[in-house]
């Protein structure tokens, strides 16, 4: 069942062991090595991923809100 409680998160958001922030533009090349490592996708739901995928995947992104996901 879906939540309707709201996220509301500022980013980045900073502890002594973890930073998370939005992906940027920068993060291309990093996500599409990730995303296509076979150690990786052998537990997901993907395979590989080229640059020009992960370049609009962050393109996508940046433009949701942080409590928007797909189902």
């Amino acid at each position: 069942m879906r939540s309707t409680t709201k996220i509301s998160m500022m980013f980045p958001l900073l502890t002594e062991r973890l930073r998370l922030r939005r992906l940027e533009l920068r993060d291309t090349v990093r996500l599409a090595t990730y995303r296509s490592d076979p150690s990786v996708a052998i537990y997901q739901s993907w395979f590989n991923m080229t640059l020009a995928e992960a370049y609009a995947f962050i393109g996508e992104q940046s433009r949701k809100s942080v409590d928007q996901y797909d189902e």
